[in-house]
Order: C-alpha cells, then sequence, then structure tokens
C-alpha cells in the first residue's frame, strides 16, 4: 500500500509542475525563439526527489516503529508465558517443601528440588544476559532449564538486550532480581529443614517455625510475581502509548504531503487497530476459556480461585470446592466417537451454568473432569441443593445426533475453611472425596471426611 500510495501522489505533483509551467515555457520558446531553461527541469526533479525522500522516510519510520513494538510486544508475551511456568514452579516447589515438613517423605523434598531448578535456571538466563558482555548460550540454557518454549527465547533474549534500559524493563529486572532473591531464602529454608528431619534434632516447635518462614517468603515471592508482571506491562503500555503519538505525527506528515496517502493510511491504520483487537480479544479469551465447552480453564480458575478465597477469608465467608467426574464416559467416546463425547462433554457444561449460580466459578480442567467453586453456600446443604440437581439432571439421557446417551456425574466435595485454607489443599481433599464418591457406587455427592473417606459423609 505504501508503494501505490507513493506512486500516485508523486504523479498528482508531477501534473502541476510538469504541464504548468513546462508547458507555458515551451509555448515562449515557440515563439520568442529561445532555448528552453532547464532549471526548470531541475526544479522540477528536485521537488520530486524530496517528496519521494518524505515517501521513503515515513516508510522508514513506520517500518522501525512496527519492528520495534513488535519486538516489544513479543517480548513482553514470551516473558508473561514465562513468568506463568515460573509461578506455578514456585508454587509447586511451596507446597512440596511445606508437605515435606509434615510427611518427612525424601520424596517431597526431592519434588521441591526439580521444582525449585525451574526457577534456578532462569536466574541463570538473568544473570547471563545483565553481565557486562551478554552470554546468549548460557541464557538460552538457562530459559530451557526453566520450561520456557524454544521458539520463545530470540524474543526474551532479544527483549532485555535491546530494551533493557527501557525505564520499565530495568524495572522488571531489578524485580526479578529481588525474586531470585527471595528463591535463595526459600532454598535455604528446605535445606534446613531437610538437615533438621534427617538428624531428627527438629521439634514440632521448630518445624512450625520453618513452616511460617517458608509461607511467609512465599508471600513475598507471590508479590514479586505481581510486580513484575505490573512493570512489563506498564512498559507495554509505554510504548504502545508512544506508538499511538508516533502514528499521530506520522498522519499529520501525511496530511499535509497529500490527501489520497493520507486516507490511505488511516484506512491501514484502522484495519490495523481493528486486527490487533480482535487478536487482543482472541488471546484474552484463550488465555480464560476452555475451547470445547466455553467454561473457564485450570490457569484462570485457579487465579481466580486465590481471589476468592482471600475474600471469603477476609468477610468470614463459607465456600465449598466441588469436583466432578463425568460416570461413564469413556464407554461413550468408544462407542460413539470422540465427536459424539465432545457433545456430551458441551452438554455437561450447560447443565453446570444452568444449575449453577451466575457468581460461582466453573472450569474443566482435563478430559471429563470438572471443578466448581460455590461462593458462599452457608453449609452442607446448601452444597446438597446445588450437587444434587446436577446429579439429577446428568442421569437424564441426552439425545445426540440421533442416539440416547446415559452419562452421569460423581462429586467429591471440600468446605472452606472447614476441610482447608487454601487452594492445593482444598483440592486435593476434593479430589480424595471423589475418589470415594467413584468407589462406592458413582452418580452422588461425597463431601471429604478425614476420619472415614471411604463412605460418604453424612
Amino acid at each position: 500500500m505504501g508503494i501505490a500510495s507513493k506512486r500516485r501522489t508523486v504523479h498528482r505533483y508531477e501534473k502541476p509542475w510538469g504541464m504548468g509551467q513546462m508547458g507555458q515555457k515551451q509555448d515562449m520558446t515557440e515563439h520568442e525563439g529561445i532555448e528552453p531553461d532547464n532549471g526548470d527541469e531541475k526544479a522540477i526533479i528536485s521537488r520530486i526527489v524530496t517528496i519521494i525522500a518524505v515517501f521513503v522516510l515515513i516508510s522508514v519510520l513506520l517500518a522501525a516503529q512496527i519492528y520495534l513494538y513488535g519486538a516489544l510486544y513479543e517480548g513482553v508475551r514470551s516473558f508473561v508465558r514465562g513468568e506463568g511456568i515460573w509461578v506455578k514452579a514456585q508454587k509447586d516447589a511451596t507446597y512440596h517443601l511445606t508437605s515435606y515438613s509434615y510427611t518427612k517423605d525424601p520424596l517431597d523434598y526431592r519434588e521441591f528440588l526439580e521444582r525449585i531448578a525451574v526457577t534456578l535456571g532462569d536466574k541463570k538466563a538473568r544473570i547471563a544476559l545483565t553481565q557486562p558482555t551478554p552470554d546468549e548460550e548460557v541464557a538460552r540454557q538457562g530459559l530451557l532449564q526453566g520450561g520456557n518454549d524454544p521458539q520463545d527465547l530470540d524474543a526474551m533474549i532479544g527483549l532485555i538486550l535491546h530494551f533493557g534500559d527501557l525505564f520499565y524493563i530495568e524495572e522488571a529486572l531489578q524485580i526479578w532480581a529481588e525474586a531470585d532473591g527471595k528463591v535463595a531464602s526459600l532454598i535455604d529454608l528446605g535445606q534446613r529443614l531437610d538437615e533438621a528431619i534427617k538428624t531428627g534434632g527438629a521439634d514440632e516447635q521448630e518445624l512450625s517455625k520453618l513452616r511460617r518462614q517458608i509461607a511467609f517468603t512465599s508471600a513475598e515471592l507471590h508479590a514479586k510475581e505481581e510486580r513484575f508482571s505490573a512493570a512489563l506491562s506498564e512498559g507495554a503500555r509505554w510504548v504502545r502509548d508512544m506508538s499511538w503519538k508516533i502514528s499521530g505525527t506520522i498522519l499529520i506528515i501525511l496530511i499535509g504531503t497529500g490527501i489520497l496517502a493520507s486516507r490511505r493510511i488511516i484506512r491501514r491504520i484502522a484495519w490495523e487497530l481493528k486486527t490487533r483487537k480482535e487478536l487482543e480479544t482472541r488471546i484474552f479469551r484463550e488465555a480464560r476459556e476452555d475451547p470445547l465447552t466455553n467454561l473457564f480453564n485450570r490457569k484462570f480458575f485457579d487465579e481466580q480461585f486465590d481471589r476468592y478465597l482471600r475474600l471469603a477469608e477476609r468477610e468470614k465467608r463459607h465456600c465449598a470446592l466441588l469436583y466432578l467426574d463425568l460416570d461413564g464416559f469413556k464407554p461413550v467416546n468408544d462407542t460413539y466417537g470422540h465427536g459424539v463425547g465432545d457433545k456430551v462433554l458441551k452438554r455437561a457444561a450447560d447443565i453446570f451454568s444452568e444449575q449453577l449460580r451466575s457468581t460461582d466459578l466453573i472450569a474443566r480442567i482435563g478430559g471429563d473432569e470438572f471443578i466448581v467453586l460455590l461462593v458462599h453456600p452457608c453449609d452442607r446443604e446448601g452444597v446438597k441443593v446445588s450437587a444434587n440437581r446436577i446429579i439429577e439432571e446428568l442421569k437424564k439421557p441426552m439425545t445426540i445426533d440421533g442416539a440416547d446417551i446415559v452419562t452421569g456425574v460423581s462429586i467429591g466435595a471440600a468446605m472452606f475453611p472447614e476441610d482447608g485454607e487454601n487452594k492445593d489443599v482444598l483440592v486435593k481433599k476434593a479430589d480424595m472425596a471423589l475418589y470415594d464418591a467413584k468407589n462406592t457406587g458413582r452418580g452422588k455427592l461425597v463431601f471429604y471426611d478425614y476420619s472415614q473417606t471411604s463412605k460418604p459423609a453424612a
């Protein structure tokens, strides 16, 4: 589009100069018998070259702007994705270290070391890229150890090398370094805990103290993670704002050099904005929704779950976590195929949405497994009412592609705060209750019961 616009604009200016002054000069030479002056031709060429140079400069500025913004956007996107991997590894490491303080099982400590190694890989990459002479090869090895997608490595390395001096990126790197310091503290706590357990020198009071320190360090890391994301987002917004300002300046220049070119560029920008908005909307939906059922996905559920629990804890509310698994789903897939199986999952998702309140949090976490957070159910009776509505609806045959499909659902439930005060504990206990529901007849609701997990709770 830029080339076509440039040619048409140049042609527009050739006509008044070439047909006006040159035509007049030729008429004068014919009547007066004087030789034509080449000065006008040189002036025309000079002005044409000037116009071309302006458009070339504009094209270069546009290309540089698009390239820089694209590189920064891709780098930020890659780091946001990498941060998700880092956060999961850190949380898993904290979980296993805390579990180790209770179980004293060496497997928990090995799991802690494996998870924390992911964050150490990212630390290796950061150090390699921020030293006076960056080592890209070591950085690649570190980022791969950190679980990052190989296709994202160039964008991540480029963001630090080319935009590391940008205030927001520099701030993000500083926060990253602070977080690595907290990870080192977590590793130190793990070593102290391991030594205490292996030597048998830690009583319950000492273990409790270490658990509190682990929890406090984990909370500090969570705060660092949020600040890191905020810094990257601010940087992206700053570049976006600068992009808008540059685009506005370019538009003014284009309007001054030709209406036609300006209109074409405006259309192009409008198209890019629409495409970018559609892309952002699609990325936003993919980041939070399960593509098959349109329910929330696991990642978004986990993010919202923590927020809900903090709110419930602050307001002294009771919540319930339901772990749901469809009964007899595998035979449906085997008999009718995955196409029908997908439709069964969609119908089940519709039933969950219809039978639960709009304030409840519903997600598909994989296969035929779903998870629900009932907000403020007050007591177990309220949970039973909601769960039994779902169970009764799913007992009814579904007519799909001419076939009557009979399935059902088993549900395990854990209460907040009675059964646990964080996501990992509640999910684990709801899963245990679901296991009991599956093993004691299916098609029922079972509450987690610490004293007797093999039978439904009263």
